[in-house]
C-alpha cells in the first residue's frame, strides 16, 4: 500500500459477508477455548462468557492475504511486525489483492506514531495496554459500597433492638450486658477461589483486578458485609464469606430460611439464631443472596449456606461456587432483647426471617430500582478513552446524532454493562452511544438458550441495528452492485 509514502504491511481483515451470525466465521469474536459447547456445529467455539474474544491478543493466525476480503484474516505480522502506525482501509468483498487500494472507498491512518509506546504491535496493544475484559456489574459495585456505607439504619426497624460496638481497629465486635461480654467477634473474612482467607476491616472496600469480586462493610450499627462477584471472564469460580464469634449467650441455636422477591429480584436468607432462657440479648448471624437474571444476566452458581446446632462453634462459612456470574451475597449481625422476643415467640422461626428479609428488601428499594444496563460506564468507572486521531485519506465518516465523534481511532469501548468491544473504525464514542452499533469484535454475551441477545454477538455486532450500515451506499463491487458497511471487509495495515 503506497499510501503517505507507503511502507504499510497488511496485517489483518475483519470480513462481514451474508453468512449467519455469530458462526464459525466470525473468528476475530471466537475462541478455540470454551466450557459451553459448540456454536452451530461450527469449528470455533463462541464465548458465551462475555469476556471478549482472545483473538485480538493471541498470536494465533487465520486465513490468507489471498481470501482477505472473503474471510476473516491475521498473518503473524499481527504481532511480529515493529510498528508504530495503524491505517484501516474500507473494500467490497471479493476482491482479488491486486484491487486493495484502488477499491478502497474509506481509508484514513494514525499519524502520531503511537503505537511506539504501546508494545509496537496490535498484539502488545492488546495483551497489556486494553485488555478484552469485562468490568463486571456496572455500577453495582459503587452502588453498594454506598448503600454500605449509608446511615440507614435497621436499629430503627426493631423495637428490641440491642446494641453492639467494635474495637478501635475496627475488625471485632462486642455486646454486652450487665457487665458481662456475650459476643466477642463478628470477625469477617472473604476468600477468592482456594486462595489464603483475608480478614476485613469493617467499613473497608476490596477489589478483585478489573472488579472481578467487590466487598464491602459498614463500620457502623446496623453491621452489614456485601459482596459482588461478577466472574465474567470465569475468574473466580468459588467465594467464600467466614464470621468468626466467641459468644456466651448460651443456649441454644436455630437454624431459620426464608425467600423473598421483589420488582424481579430474588433473595434467599439462611440466619442462625443463637438464644437462651435467662432473658439475654440473642444474637442472629443472617447470611443473605439477592440475583435477577433479567438485569443483572446473573448465573447464581450452586449456594453453601452455613448450618449449625452446635451452640460452642460459632464459625460460619458461607460459599458459592460453579458457574456464576453478577451475583450478590451479604451477612448481617442482628442483635435483640430476650425479653421482647419472649412475647413474641414466632420471631425465631420462619416467619420472623421472612419479615426481617423483608425489611432487608425494603432497606435495598432505591438500589433495587436501579436499571443496571443502562449505568454510564465512563462516569462509574472513570476509564480513559484511548482513541487516536486518524487523517482520512480517501472518503470521510459521519454519523449524525449518533454521539461518536468522528477522525479517531478507539481501541477498546465498553457498553453500558461494562463488556468491552475491540476496535471502532474512524470514530470515538461519546456518552451514551452504543458500541455494538459501530464497534468491531463484540464481546460474545449471549448464551445459546437466549436469543434476545443474539444481536450483540458476531464480528460486527449490531451493525445491522443501524440505518447508516445499512442504506448508506459506499461504493459498487466488481457486479456493478451497491456495497454498503455490512457487504465489506475492513482491512487493518501497520507501518
Amino acid at each position: 500500500m503506497t499510501t503517505d509514502g507507503g511502507g504499510w504491511t497488511l496485517v489483518a481483515s475483519v470480513h462481514r459477508g451474508d453468512e449467519r451470525k455469530c458462526s464459525s466465521h466470525d473468528k476475530w469474536s471466537s475462541v478455540q477455548t470454551c466450557n459451553y459447547g459448540w456454536h452451530y456445529g461450527s469449528g470455533y467455539y463462541y464465548d458465551y462468557n462475555g469476556k471478549g474474544s482472545s483473538t485480538w491478543s493471541n498470536r494465533l493466525t487465520m486465513g490468507s492475504i489471498e481470501t482477505a476480503t472473503d474471510e476473516d484474516y491475521k498473518s503473524s505480522d499481527y504481532f511480529r511486525e515493529k510498528a508504530s502506525d495503524v491505517m484501516l482501509s474500507h473494500v467490497p468483498n471479493d476482491i482479488d489483492p491486486s484491487e486493495f487500494e484502488s477499491q478502497s472507498f474509506l481509508r484514513y491512518h494514525t499519524t502520531d506514531g503511537f503505537l511506539t509506546n504501546y508494545g509496537s504491535s496490535l498484539e502488545n496493544l492488546y495483551s497489556h495496554y486494553v485488555p478484552l475484559k469485562s468490568l463486571g456489574i456496572v455500577g453495582l459495585d459503587e452502588t453498594i459500597t454506598k448503600l454500605a456505607k449509608t446511615h440507614v439504619n435497621i436499629t430503627s426497624v426493631y423495637p428490641d433492638w440491642s446494641n453492639y460496638w467494635y474495637n478501635s481497629d475496627k475488625t471485632t465486635t462486642f455486646l454486652d450486658y450487665e457487665g458481662e461480654t456475650l459476643l466477642e467477634g463478628n470477625q469477617v473474612f472473604f476468600k477468592v477461589n482456594d486462595e489464603p482467607y483475608t480478614r476485613m476491616e469493617y467499613g473497608k472496600s476490596y477489589a478483585g483486578s478489573l472488579n472481578s469480586y467487590h466487598v464491602s462493610s459498614t463500620d457502623t450499627e446496623h453491621f452489614m458485609t456485601l459482596a459482588t462477584i461478577s466472574s465474567t471472564d470465569g475468574h473466580p469460580n468459588k467465594f467464600s464469606l467466614k464470621v468468626a464469634s466467641n459468644i456466651s449467650v448460651g443456649g441454644s441455636t436455630e437454624n431459620l430460611y426464608a425467600s423473598s422477591s421483589h420488582n424481579g429480584f430474588y433473595a434467599e436468607a439462611h440466619a442462625l439464631h443463637v438464644y437462651n432462657d435467662q432473658n439475654k440479648p440473642t444474637v442472629t448471624f443472617l447470611f443473605f443472596f439477592v440475583s435477577n437474571y433479567e438485569k443483572w444476566d446473573n448465573w447464581q452458581g450452586s449456594i453453601n449456606f452455613p448450618y449449625n446446632h452446635d451452640p460452642t462453634n460459632h464459625t460460619y462459612e458461607y460459599t458459592v461456587t460453579g458457574s456464576m456470574k453478577n451475583v450478590m451475597m451479604g451477612y448481617m449481625l442482628i442483635t435483640r432483647n430476650e425479653s421482647y422476643l419472649s412475647t413474641n415467640y414466632n420471631w425465631r422461626y420462619q416467619n420472623g426471617l421472612h419479615d426481617v428479609l423483608e425489611h432487608i428488601l425494603m432497606l435495598f428499594g432505591i438500589f433495587l430500582t436501579l436499571d443496571l444496563t443502562t449505568t454510564d460506564i465512563k462516569s462509574l468507572h472513570n476509564i480513559p478513552q484511548f482513541a487516536p486521531a486518524v487523517k482520512f485519506v480517501k472518503g470521510s465518516i459521519s454519523y449524525p446524532n449518533h454521539n461518536v465523534t468522528s477522525g479517531y481511532l478507539q481501541f477498546r469501548a465498553y457498553d453500558s454493562q461494562g463488556y468491552a468491544y475491540a476496535l471502532c473504525p474512524g470514530i470515538r464514542l461519546n456518552e451514551e452511544a452504543k458500541p455494538s452499533q459501530f464497534c468491531l469484535g463484540s464481546p460474545g454475551k449471549f448464551h445459546y438458550w437466549d436469543y434476545n441477545h443474539l444481536h450483540i454477538c458476531g464480528d460486527f455486532s449490531a451493525w445491522e441495528t443501524l440505518d447508516e450500515h445499512v442504506t448508506q451506499d459506499r461504493s459498487t463491487d466488481g457486479n456493478g452492485r451497491f456495497v454498503n458497511d455490512l457487504h465489506s471487509t475492513i482491512l487493518i495495515f501497520t507501518r
